[in-house]
């Protein structure tokens, strides 16, 4: 009787974990809509951790049972009810893998009582202040993945556990994950100085809690980064800890308790400092950057046709106490909705470096809220903070403390096309530093700086173009520069088209004086500009703008009305079709208007010249100098991204078909797409829908009829045509289904006393040796318990007959230890 109870009960309980366990798309379940690629991950193929665990108290070896389940699978989600699960090592998690949680109750990253109910344990260091202290490898562990797709981690609480995805990856998504008590020991401390005691540790500055490097798609939203105590329904301790003794190059200056500052190290080891206050050598948590997302790097010079990695950091609550807070890059870039957190009144002893004392102000803690780079980005709605380091008692601040900073380092390439900063509050500056490259299509407006910040797109040493920039309706400034600093009442730079307009706030505003600047409040202007017929003028299409349509009016538009000068001489060059017809100059007005025959070549680069003395100034004193720009057609349309991906593998045969492309178009003939197997057989039912709201192409099919089949998406030239009448070339791309299983090679498996034969099997499975108490569990793919044999003989067989070929899971339980066996069914 109560071993039938107990059959029961296991069977009530495994049933309640598959009910309950996610199948959605998470990305679309909180936001109702979700990038095309987060639906490659296999969401409805799950299976619970539980069937894999061991009873050992650590969960490393199910995770890695549990994984290499569902690789072998094609793909899917490990599963984690709610509940702790500690692990001893690292992670290395597996392509097609993602590791899942139970839904928080509140799930706002961003609000105090976002609180993971699946908590991931890592060890704790636990540090020894003697000999060569607490060994290394007993603590920091890492979540990694190198070269993997349509993988990453979802609701998770995880704790001293650091987050690395690199390689080749693509397709990584990281939502809903807390994280606390990161760091990464400095390597050459203390093994690089004898001086040293051997139990020092160090932080360093440029690890990371969160990193991930992909060749596209990568999305990391709604997480939580060290927010310790500051949680209302799991605190954790922050597991900084003092280093009283902690020996350091160099000495400090007058007084011990408030030292001014240090000498220089020179080097030796008699020029030493012991440290005897507790606060003054902390091993952090928190003294290093906080998100990392970055895409491959590309040059925008060196592609042909637009592109979008599709590089997401959103709604992630971040708190660091050195370094960057939110690192991004990528082509197509979206920083949105983060807020960034820092801690007021922060004092420093110890250089960067960890070996010795800060000597003065020169050194950088690289406090900054928000570090990017790429092309065509969006840095929107986020709420940041960031305060700078106070160095020893010197008086000096640390040299950092930026809000949201590209800078020279950060170069990917000959320019940077469109940028969107936009709607953020931040309490430091906004700054374009010194980037040694031309800017164009930059959009800085609505931003609150609360008093604290200025907005700066500063030129250090090189005169770079500035094109099409817009400083509008900012809000508590304290000043904006843009350009090259001549002197103090002297700003330069080429290019054209630069407004600033609407701000209000204090202190200076400076700028070239071919800006427009209207209706900006409470700030002081020092430039002294010569009122010149030739410096404000407005082109369009401005300077390397691209998209233009072949009937696009071309024109300079002065700031003073004009009349003809000699008129005459002005081209408009295509670098394939050469010289454009139908050139005509019209004067409107203060605007030179170019009217031509319509460009007739896509994506072609057009040259406007317009040579000296074509206009003068209605006095008649002045006239036009020359004038030389370019601007790029609209491109044929062509296809942005795959979805499933180009070369895909593992495909649902009921997978949905797409094609994004660059530009809205309209339809000229859809009924030559198609789908096509090896054999270049059409799949039936195959059809084309479009889409104006999203600009993709939707390929209808019946399901796939065959596993481990590659399928080509073909879609015909001339089936679409953008607003310039210009149509597409073939697109073609391919894809594989899920394998069949059929030829894994699984031999009959020995578990201690127990053997499983035949493995694969068809009708039948037989195992031998079973104890009078075990219990035999078979699972599907999914969880879902599928057979449960435990009448008390020492063999058994299961029939499978009524079960469809593919893999499965099965458990041999006896004496509360486990066993799991990867069952092969093949008819």
């Amino acid at each position: 009787m109560i071993k039938n109870l107990l059959f029961f009960a296991s069977l009530f309980s495994s049933s309640l974990w598959v009910l309950s366990q996610p199948t959605n798309n998470p990305y679309l379940q909180k936001y109702d809509t979700c990038p095309d690629w987060t639906n490659e991950i296999r969401w409805a193929n799950v299976v619970n951790i539980n069937s894999y665990y061991t009873g050992t108290g650590v969960w490393d070896t199910a995770l890695i049972n549990a994984m290499d389940y569902v690789t072998n699978m094609g793909g899917g989600i490990v599963y984690f009810p709610a509940g702790a699960y500690t692990f001893k090592n690292s992670v290395s998690l597996k392509s097609a893998v993602v590791l899942r949680g139970d839904s928080p109750l509140c799930n706002n990253a961003k609000n105090d009582s976002f609180a993971p109910p699946s908590r991931f344990l890592f060890p704790q260091y636990i540090p020894s202040f003697t000999g060569n202290g607490t060994d290394n490898a007993t603590a920091f562990k890492t979540i990694t993945g190198s070269n993997i797709q349509n993988a990453g981690l979802v609701n998770l609480d995880i704790n001293r556990g650091r987050i690395s995805i690199g390689g080749t990856s693509r397709n990584i998504l990281i939502m809903g994950v807390r994280q606390n008590n990161i760091a990464d020991p400095q390597s050459d401390i203390p093994s690089s100085y004898t001086w040293m005691n051997q139990w020092q540790r160090f932080s360093y500055r440029h690890c990371r809690n969160l990193s991930v490097y992909v060749e596209e798609h990568a999305s990391v939203i709604n997480c939580r980064i060290n927010d310790f105590t500051n949680n209302r329904l799991n605190p954790l301790i922050n597991d900084s800890y003092d280093q009283i003794g902690y020996i350091l190059g160099g000495k400090y200056k007058i007084n011990r308790n408030t030292p001014s500052g240090a000498t220089s190290w020179d080097g030796t080891d008699t020029d030493t400092t012991i440290i005897t206050h507790p606060d003054r050598a902390i091993f952090s948590y928190t003294d290093h950057y906080g998100i990392g997302v970055s895409g491959k790097q590309i040059d925008p010079a060196s592609i042909t046709k637009d592109i979008d990695q599709k590089i997401e950091i959103i709604d992630n609550w971040v708190y660091v106490t050195m370094r960057v807070g939110i690192f991004g890059e990528g082509y197509g870039l979206l920083i949105k909705g983060n807020v960034r957190k820092d801690k007021t009144g922060k004092r420093v002893f110890i250089h960067p470096n960890g070996k010795q004392l800060c000597s003065n102000n020169s050194a950088t803690f690289e406090n900054r809220s928000l570090n990017f780079a790429g092309n065509k980005m969006r840095i929107e709605d986020n709420n940041l903070q960031v305060f700078r380091h106070n160095i020893l008692y010197s008086g000096y601040p640390s040299v950092d403390g930026e809000g949201i900073l590209m800078q020279t380092q950060d170069v990917w390439g000959a320019w940077i096309d469109e940028l969107s900063i936009q709607r953020n509050t931040l309490n430091s500056y906004i700054g374009l530093y010194d980037l040694q490259f031309d800017l164009r299509n930059i959009y800085i407006k609505h931003n609150d700086l609360h008093d604290t910040g200025s907005i700066s797109i500063f030129k250090k040493e090189q005169i770079n173009r500035l094109d099409e920039i817009y400083i509008d309706s900012n809000v508590n400034v304290k000043g904006i520069a843009v350009g090259l600093k001549v002197n103090t009442n002297l700003y330069t730079a080429q290019g054209n088209n630069i407004f600033i307009r609407l701000n209000e706030g204090s202190g200076n505003i400076v700028y070239p004086c071919q800006s427009f600047l209207q209706n900006n409040i409470g700030f002081t202007d020092p430039i002294i500009c010569p009122i010149t017929f030739n410096k404000k003028v407005v082109v369009t299409p401005f300077y390397g703008q691209e998209l233009i349509a072949t009937n696009a009016e071309v024109s300079v538009t002065f700031n003073e009305n004009i009349t003809a000068g000699t008129l005459g001489g002005i081209t408009l060059t295509g670098e394939t079709s050469g010289l454009i017809s139908g050139i005509s100059p019209q004067l409107i007005g203060p605007k030179l208007n170019i009217t031509h025959a319509n460009f007739t070549l896509p994506n072609e680069k057009i040259n406007v010249f317009v040579p000296a003395n074509v206009v003068k100034n209605a006095a008649g004193d002045s006239s036009n100098i020359e004038r030389t720009w370019w601007f790029r057609t609209m491109p044929a349309p062509y296809a942005y991204s795959f979805f499933p991906s180009n070369n895909a593998t593992n495909v649902e045969l009921n997978a949905d078909i797409k094609v994004e492309f660059s530009q809205p178009l309209s339809i000229i003939n859809l009924s030559g797409v198609k789908i096509v197997d090896q054999s270049f057989n059409v799949v039936a039912g195959t059809s084309a829908v479009w889409n104006n709201v999203t600009n993709t192409l939707s390929v209808l099919h019946s399901n796939f009829s065959k596993n481990n089949e590659t399928y080509t998406v073909i879609i015909p030239p001339a089936s679409l045509k953008n607003s310039a009448n210009f149509s597409n070339d073939t697109v073609k791309w391919s894809f594989t289904t899920l394998p069949n299983y059929t030829s894994i090679d699984y031999t009959n498996i020995q578990l201690n006393s127990y053997l499983v034969y035949p493995n694969p099997a068809s009708n039948i499975v037989y195992i031998d040796g079973l104890t009078e108490d075990a219990m035999v569990q078979l699972f599907d793919i999914k969880g879902q318990l599928l057979r449960v044999t435990n009448d008390g003989s020492k063999s058994e067989y299961i029939d499978l007959s009524a079960l469809s070929n593919g893999l499965y899971l099965m458990k041999i339980s006896s004496n509360n230890t486990y066993k799991t066996v990867k069952l092969v069914i093949n008819k």
